[in-house]
């Protein structure tokens, strides 16, 4: 976490007029396996893949609680992606 809290403190104090600083999930697989990680998970699956809704989350609420504590202004703001299920 402290890698993302640093880059996002310097990605805005080099660019003043920057709006948004992606903390987007890469399209790779793998996660860790750590057990504070692992206890987030609820053992939910869609699609026949894990639920990992909780970690990444908790992770993006820690970062920009680090960073709003050394910017003047900043928010949390999440773009969320979703999808319509089919109803049968």
């Amino acid at each position: 976490m402290r890698v993302y809290v640093e880059a996002a403190r310097q990605f805005f104090n080099r660019d003043k007029a920057g709006l948004a600083f992606s903390l987007g999930i890469t399209d790779g697989a793998g996660w860790c396996e750590c057990q504070q990680c692992r206890a987030l998970d609820r053992g939910e699956t869609f699609r026949g893949r894990p639920v990992m809704s909780d970690r990444y989350y908790t992770f993006v609420n820690q970062v920009a609680r680090e960073v709003a504590k050394t910017l003047r202004y900043f928010s949390r703001r999440s773009i969320l992606q979703t999808e319509l299920l089919r109803h049968l």
